[in-house]
């Protein structure tokens, strides 16, 4: 099922780039990857999270390769 977050990665994924955003997001983490998406990038964004929250929350160890750089968080708990 689908999680409230700021990005929602639902599939198995590859080669996301995730750049230079501002995410305000009020429910859930700033990126939620599900099923474990491989070689994303995050690179320069803003991140207000307004719960308790991470920045990032993974599937686990199926997500490989991510590269996670220069981004602001506001709120929340960070990666996880």
């Amino acid at each position: 099922p689908w999680e409230p977050c700021g990005v929602f990665l639902g599939g198995m994924l590859a080669d996301w780039r995730i750049m230079y955003n501002q995410f305000d997001v009020s429910v859930g983490a700033g990126i939620h990857d599900r099923e474990g998406c491989k070689d994303v990038v995050v690179v320069g964004n803003v991140f207000r999270l307004r719960g308790e929250e991470p920045m990032i929350r993974v599937a686990g160890k199926a997500c490989t390769g991510w590269v996670i750089s220069d981004n602001a968080i506001v709120g929340g708990t960070g990666p996880e």
